[in-house]
């Protein structure tokens, strides 16, 4: 039982520490705008497709 909870909160601390690494990164990188751009990624089928600047924020695209 002690290793299951042990086990438990080391996954704990793992999730933590990835939302605080992918929080940072969208700290430094998202775009929080609802202003409508054409999309220009990466992603063919989307591309010149209205959407809002932060779905297309330069963190999508990378």
């Amino acid at each position: 039982m002690e290793q299951t909870r042990q086990l438990v909160g080391e996954m704990l601390v793992c999730c933590f520490v990835v939302v605080l690494l992918t929080g940072g990164f969208l700290a430094f990188f998202y775009t929080p705008s609802s202003q409508m751009v054409l999309y220009d990624g990466a992603y063919e089928q989307l591309r010149a497709v209205p959407m809002s600047a932060a779905y297309n924020s330069p963190g999508d695209q990378l």
